[in-house]
């Protein structure tokens, strides 16, 4: 079984995926609901919230390409924590030799892309460059740095280096229930998507 039931019960196909599927409104709805830091945050933080303040705080002209930067977490790939994803690397290190964490990193990164190419056409959006990758990167590590923060209870332990060095946004935020956040995550799709905003793609 390849496809996944999404939250209106349509199929979602995971390995070729279409833009047919794809509805920024059901993402939005989809996002608000599932919970960042696998669930372990103090303070429950959404996905759909985590990209409202990446792109509160993020210029103008990157605000449509930051707004689906995690779209393939609805239903699609899941979030997948990034100390998940190393401890799949290196049990596959340890289970089948060096290269397999490279396969594996490779296969969820492939994953992504598919799923990131149908979201951005279904968008009116071209894939970001390099460049917007490098802005949205920094974005979403000062919103991590702000979520940790707000929401996180202090670690007993250092995270990595760039995650300690990262400096969160001035505002601080508190919890927004779900229908809001799926709300406002749903209104920044309509201002900035051409495809829903009527903008020129």
């Amino acid at each position: 079984m390849t496809w996944a039931q999404s939250l209106r019960g349509n199929a979602l196909e995971l390995v070729e995926p279409t833009v047919e599927q794809v509805d920024f409104r059901e993402i939005a709805e989809t996002l608000a609901t599932l919970n960042r830091y696998t669930g372990c945050a103090q303070i429950p933080i959404s996905v759909a919230q985590h990209t409202i303040i990446c792109c509160e705080n993020a210029p103008v002209e990157i605000r449509p390409w930051i707004l689906l930067h995690d779209c393939h977490e609805a239903g699609r790939v899941g979030d997948i924590g990034t100390p998940q994803l190393e401890a799949f690397c290196k049990i596959a290190e340890q289970m089948y030799g060096l290269t397999a964490s490279d396969i594996v990193r490779a296969t969820i990164d492939e994953a992504k892309r598919r799923h990131d190419l149908v979201i951005h056409r279904a968008a009116g959006l071209p894939m970001p460059t390099p460049e917007q990758r490098a802005v949205i990167k920094r974005l979403d590590l000062a919103a991590l740095a702000t979520e940790r923060r707000d929401f996180l209870n202090r670690s007993k332990r250092a995270w990595h280096p760039a995650v300690e060095a990262a400096q969160p946004f001035r505002k601080v935020y508190r919890y927004v229930p779900p229908a809001m956040a799926a709300e406002s995550l749903y209104g920044a799709f309509c201002a900035y998507l051409p495809s829903l905003s009527g903008m020129p793609s």
